[in-house]
């Protein structure tokens, strides 16, 4: 959910855009790579949760501010975060807001590979690592997508049914009127920081 943009809900959860949107990166049976050469903030975070092998350069940060917007998680990441980073980290990201920094995120197993290079640079080097693991055997391609069905055969229900739990929450929270106020100021800190990085890169 885009909180710079605004929320949007509908009577029926599953009728939700985002919603199926999230279902369909749970269920997708193709093995899913992430570069995160940056800020991971919000929904940028949280699907990191259901990629495969996520790669970061060091300058990546990670924060999900559900707090600060008045809200609860999404994206199963109330499940999902404290089962990959432990329960004690996820507590600080999810209840108090804090970030995760790149080497945490690496440390904790959010990030499988930290890379110490440019953008166009770690695209090449990730391509490189996975040529290198699957060239020359024999149907690696099929053998990949079946070994990812197994890892996530037992989940995949339990992660939709808490992304279904966790829009109903935002929507009850946001029908409310209770996260109005924390949704502003949250998005006048973003815009805030989004020109403070603006002007830093035309240094």
């Amino acid at each position: 959910m885009d909180l710079k943009n605004g929320f949007k809900f509908y009577d029926d959860v599953q009728d939700n855009p985002v919603y199926r949107f999230m279902c369909s990166i749970v269920e997708c049976p193709k093995v899913l790579i992430a570069l995160v050469n940056g800020p991971a903030i919000g929904i940028g975070a949280t699907l990191l949760l259901h990629v495969d092998l996520v790669f970061a350069l060091r300058s990546a940060y990670f924060w999900i501010p559900f707090i600060r917007a008045g809200i609860v998680p999404e994206f199963a990441s109330s499940k999902v975060l404290p089962e990959v980073i432990g329960h004690a980290a996820a507590a600080k990201m999810i209840l108090l807001g804090q970030q995760l920094t790149a080497e945490e995120a690496f440390q904790r197993g959010l990030v499988g590979e930290l890379l110490d290079c440019e953008q166009n640079l770690a695209v090449a080097k990730i391509a490189q690592t996975l040529r290198e693991s699957l060239e020359g055997i024999p149907h690696a391609g099929s053998a990949l997508l079946e070994s990812k069905r197994l890892m996530r055969l037992d989940r995949v229900d339990s992660v939709k049914r808490t992304i279904l739990l966790e829009f109903e929450a935002v929507g009850r929270r946001i029908a409310s009127g209770k996260s109005a106020d924390a949704v502003a100021a949250l998005r006048y800190q973003m815009d805030h920081q989004s020109g403070q990085l603006s002007e830093h890169a035309k240094l």
